[in-house]
């Protein structure tokens, strides 16, 4: 087990290495000059038994030719220091994460040009001891991560960066830098992407953050699935409150389903935050078929289950892309307010107290109609 912590400006660095019962194996510090500003991710390497470390490195002297570099450190399994390299391009660069794929090291990041007006994508081809062997810029691409696909390419995640509308990218490339494909997903609100990565069927699953429209309302993990050619089979969205909430990672799980990882806002404070979906991104199995036997009300929306006990889900018609939800106790206090989008949505309710509610759902054209649902413990 490993823990890392930075001392950001002061360019600080450390990592320790920990037994199972918690015990300090070894300690590695890194000197105070070399300037870490962020680390973004370590990396175990099998191949060389490595630590490898990226991220970015700042610089005090503002006469630098650069403020940062992306930074590769490589340390031993005794955590002795291998090597520190530094890549500087003209731009303030950033190394996000990296995969490994045959005997080399690919690393994502983006860069700030112009004045920190425009923002790219980078990816790097290292060999084991972090030397450069080829790069490739993606213009325009915000966020960039990466993910192995197969023993010969890599997918990779993000949005097109616009500073205006947020638009998420999957590109899936061969390991000599061909894209297989491009895919730019038209979703009806802003997605930021953070990682894509491939499902053992070959499908491919992406998890970020949906940006709720209304300045009242808060953001939600997003998640979308599409196969192998990066056509979109579905998208969902969950909250876990009315504060932001995202989803950041995720792994396949042994019984063929998705374990989540992201951060739930609670007041002031951020809180870690695990969602357990099945393959289709559903919290109650076959939640896309599972709605068929569920009466619908005369807009077409379809709720379930009820009772409710965590979750309460939502079918909504193909016409209505958007319908607004709010959610009233029955001494009439408003406890939700959002916005739900076509086919599927869901929302969190285990932090509402035991009892009947009301939910008013409301479409553009200003219909309405109310639902009644006992959440249950």
């Amino acid at each position: 087990m490993f823990l890392l912590r930075t001392g950001g400006g002061h360019g600080f660095l450390e990592v320790v290495c920990l037994s199972l019962v918690l015990d300090t194996v070894w300690k590695y510090t890194s000197p105070k000059h070399r300037g870490a500003e962020g680390v973004t991710e370590l990396l175990w390497n099998p191949i060389d038994n490595s630590i490898n470390i990226i991220g970015a490195r700042g610089y005090r002297d503002s006469s630098s030719a650069n403020e940062i570099d992306g930074m590769f450190l490589k340390l031993s399994e005794n955590g002795d220091s291998l090597s520190l390299s530094i890549y500087e391009n003209g731009s303030n660069l950033t190394f996000f994460n990296s995969t490994i794929i045959g005997n080399f090291i690919y690393v994502a990041g983006g860069e700030y040009a112009n004045g920190n007006i425009g923002y790219n994508g980078i990816v790097c081809k290292l060999d084991l001891n972090g030397n450069v062997i080829s790069s490739k810029l993606y213009p325009n691409h915000f966020g960039l991560r990466i993910s192995k696909y197969s023993e010969s390419s890599y997918l990779l995640t993000g949005t097109i960066s616009n500073f205006g509308y947020s638009i998420p990218r999957t590109i899936l490339v061969d390991t000599t830098g061909i894209e297989i494909f491009n895919r730019i997903d038209t979703i009806e609100y802003e997605v930021d992407k953070y990682i894509s990565r491939r499902l053992r069927n070959g499908n491919i699953i992406s998890v970020g953050l949906a940006y709720n429209q209304s300045p009242f309302e808060n953001d939600s993990g997003f998640i979308s699935g599409a196969d192998s050619l990066g056509n979109r089979l579905w998208y969902r969205k969950y909250q876990y409150n009315q504060n932001t909430d995202f989803f950041i990672d995720f792994l396949e799980t042994s019984d063929g389903g998705l374990l989540i990882n992201g951060s739930a806002d609670v007041g002031f404070d951020q809180n870690l935050w695990l969602v357990k979906l099945d393959s289709n991104g559903c919290l109650e199995p076959n939640c896309w078929v599972g709605f068929k036997d569920v009466a619908e009300n005369n807009l077409g929306i379809k709720v379930f289950p009820n009772p409710a006990n965590e979750w309460l889900n939502f079918k909504l018609p193909d016409y209505a892309k958007t319908v607004n939800l709010e959610v009233f106790s029955i001494s009439g206090q408003r406890v939700v307010n959002t916005k739900l989008f076509a086919p599927l949505e869901a929302i969190q309710v285990n932090n509402l107290p035991s009892g009947l509610y009301l939910l008013k759902f409301t479409l553009g054209d200003g219909r309405s109609v109310t639902e009644r649902v006992v959440v249950a413990r």
